[in-house]
């Protein structure tokens, strides 16, 4: 099963920006998924655009993410902004499909300092099971 806010199946609420897709589930976590159609460098505006669509989802509640790492590349000024920013998170469960993905996401979990639970899975199934200990 791959989370997919674009489908509605299980989702509550969706945004989609210019790069993400963003579901809210109903078993209360959040998906994050870059659009594929979105191949670009993402910049610090799409940074700004995506944090605002998910603090207004989560409205203001610690929800457990599930985040598809992109395949497009992320620059450092983005990378910073997301990692400094508070974004309501209890868990973040980071999910890779690729050897970039993986190293992206070590790299991603490395310099967050949000002090939250971070893990990554190649495995939705595996990345749903270890976040139910985070939902309420």
């Amino acid at each position: 099963v791959i989370y997919n806010p674009e489908n509605k199946v299980g989702f509550i609420e969706q945004i989609i920006t210019t790069t993400f897709s963003i579901g809210l589930h109903k078993d209360g976590f959040l998906v994050i998924k870059p659009n594929e159609n979105f191949k670009e460098t993402t910049e610090l505006k799409h940074a700004q655009e995506n944090v605002l669509a998910i603090k207004s989802i989560t409205e203001d509640k610690k929800r457990p993410f599930i985040s598809y790492m992109p395949d497009y590349y992320v620059n450092n000024e983005a990378m910073d902004y997301y990692s400094s920013q508070p974004v309501y998170s209890c868990a973040t469960a980071l999910i890779y499909s690729s050897l970039t993905q993986k190293k992206m996401a070590e790299y991603y979990i490395e310099n967050d300092k949000r002090n939250i639970p971070i893990n990554f899975f190649s495995n939705e199934d595996e990345a749903l099971e270890w976040l139910k200990q985070f939902i309420n």
